[in-house]
């Protein structure tokens, strides 16, 4: 699996991670997004919001291989 995540000007221009398609990904994906919204200094409401998207896609994207 593998994700690019857009930032700002303040940011930058991408994060890129892979993760192999097993259930750990679920959860190291969790802490990539989360520990990347902390730096970007998104609000903690926002934060949220990633990580419960990036573990659905996750877990999606494990269920699906």
């Amino acid at each position: 699996m593998s994700a690019v995540i857009k930032g700002t000007s303040a940011g930058p221009a991408a994060l890129r991670r892979s993760l192999l398609a097993t259930p750990d990904a679920v959860q190291q994906g969790r802490l990539i997004v989360e520990s990347q919204a902390l730096q970007w200094r998104l609000p903690q409401s926002t934060v949220d919001d990633a990580v419960l998207v990036a573990s659905e896609l996750l877990t999606n994207s494990v269920r699906a291989t």
